[in-house]
């Protein structure tokens, strides 16, 4: 199978030229989906940038044409050079075709039953031992790469919402950020710590957008990539990403103890199955139990051990003298 083409900007007909009649275009439910599904969510650029790089070759097909194998050898031939993208492009794909189905264009979904590539969960956060040198790099940051990051990392926002965020949808004063669109679908309301509220009062205003970019459009994500790319040097941390600034705000909140139903609402997943990875950091209950298993068996004299001059480690568990520690 050909390599997967590129859907050119004019392949994608405008919206109230698609016919009401007549088999529909795979260009046409592209129109459908990105300007009626998508149009008011913050993915919708990064969906849009990826339909327009990998659905070039389904352009002319009518959509009730394609196959279950066509998409797997389309899907495969991603796959080959890079898993992450296949999969990304076959999950627009699967929902794209259920919104059809929603619709009443197509009866089945040709992506049903196909598999994305295994690939191994990203569990990278900041570490404590590394958040000092990722607080300096946000605090010392351009005021608005502090503002930005600063909101990452403290709300567990993502990237494209943040990006989203328009001064319409904050008050300052009483510290809420209301997104009118998630990735769920759903609006999500987030209280605003004071420090977030601090950084952000430091921005100007002179834009509808918080983080404004060019041609009166918000930020856009090659700029915050940049961004994040001077600041994580300035960190020395070369394997951190933006979205680990989400991962890391609902990690450190699991350490201290938050329960997972209050993660769950930070991060708005819809059901507590994404956020229970978070359940295994914390490790209170675990220690607990341990430690206590532990006493029981080997109460404690004096801990830690402590070497005297001689290097003996004396008054050891149940009034064992070690003998001095060799070393290497």
């Amino acid at each position: 199978m050909h390599a997967p083409q590129a859907l050119q900007e004019t392949a994608i007909p405008h919206l109230e030229r698609i016919p009401r009649t007549g088999p529909m275009l795979f260009s046409q439910l592209v129109a459908l989906y990105l300007n009626v599904h998508l149009v008011q969510r913050a993915s919708y650029p990064t969906i849009r940038r990826l339909v327009r790089q990998h659905f070039g070759e389904w352009r002319d097909r009518p959509i009730d044409s394609i196959t279950k194998l066509e998409i797997l050898q389309w899907f495969t031939a991603i796959g080959k050079k890079t898993p992450t993208y296949a999969n990304k492009a076959l999950g627009i794909m699967r929902s794209m075709y259920n919104r059809a189905i929603e619709w009443d264009l197509v009866k089945q979904n040709p992506t049903a039953g196909i598999k994305k590539f295994a690939r191994p969960s990203r569990t990278r956060f900041a570490q404590s031992v590394e958040m000092p040198r990722l607080l300096w790099a946000i605090t010392t940051a351009s005021t608005r790469d502090r503002a930005f990051f600063t909101i990452c990392l403290l709300t567990g926002a993502r990237r494209g919402e943040v990006r989203a965020m328009r001064w319409t949808d904050v008050d300052l004063v009483d510290r809420r950020w209301t997104k009118p669109t998630t990735k769920n679908g759903q609006p999500h309301t987030v209280p605003l710590p004071e420090q977030v509220v601090e950084a952000m009062m430091l921005l100007p205003q002179h834009s509808p957008w918080v983080f404004p970019g060019e041609k009166r459009l918000p930020i856009s994500a090659s700029a915050i990539s940049k961004a994040w790319g001077r600041l994580r040097e300035v960190a020395n941390l070369p394997d951190l990403t933006v979205h680990d600034l989400r991962r890391t705000c609902a990690s450190l909140l699991a350490i201290k103890g938050v329960n997972l139903p209050t993660i769950q609402r930070v991060l708005n997943h819809t059901s507590l199955q994404p956020t229970a990875i978070y359940a295994r950091l914390n490790t209170e209950a675990v220690d607990a139990a341990l430690q206590g298993n532990a006493d029981d068996l080997l109460p404690r004299v004096r801990s830690p051990f402590v070497a005297d001059a001689k290097g003996t480690y004396s008054d050891g568990p149940l009034g064992y003298t070690f003998p001095p520690r060799k070393e290497g």
